[in-house]
């Protein structure tokens, strides 16, 4: 009732009461904060359901004639040039694999695993952080690796 007394006001038909119909749509009846379109048996509450069901507006479109707004075109983005591509390259090992072995053992991976993933070259100590770093191999070369932060553990010891 709201919406159609301010936004449409000419398409309000008294019936009598507290009922109302709409002109275009006279089997529309609205009364007590609902509506229902009889001949479609479809209803609801709010100006919401009304324009997107009745009226078959996008539901963008209604909430921006419910704001009293006019509808808005979204300005085009503009496309993102591709980031340069940069080699991949992993972090400088460090002297040792020492914190790494350590963290990883109170993680309960069996030392031997430990080692064979440090010979084969899976596995090492960053030089800076001290973080287990893990490598990925493709074709015979490293292809990816992850950080795991074993920082903490030794902050505590």
């Amino acid at each position: 009732m709201t919406y159609l007394r301010r936004f449409e006001p000419e398409e309000l038909v008294h019936i009598g009461g507290d009922t109302y119909a709409t002109r275009t749509h006279d089997s529309l009846k609205i009364s007590n904060g609902k509506w229902c379109w009889w001949s479609r048996n479809i209803g609801g509450t709010n100006a919401l359901d009304y324009l997107t069901r009745v009226e078959r507006l996008s539901f963008l479109d209604a909430v921006q004639r419910i704001l009293g707004e006019p509808p808005r075109v979204p300005p085009k983005s503009e496309p993102i040039a591709p980031l340069p591509k940069t080699e991949f390259t992993l972090p400088p090992k460090h002297a040792d694999n020492r914190r790494v072995f350590a963290y990883l053992r109170s993680r309960g991976i069996d030392a031997e695993i430990i080692n064979h993933c440090i010979k084969h070259g899976q596995l090492y100590e960053d030089a800076e952080h001290h973080n287990c770093v893990f490598v990925g191999y493709e074709h015979g070369k490293p292809a990816y690796g992850c950080l795991r932060s074993c920082v903490a553990f030794y902050e505590k010891l």
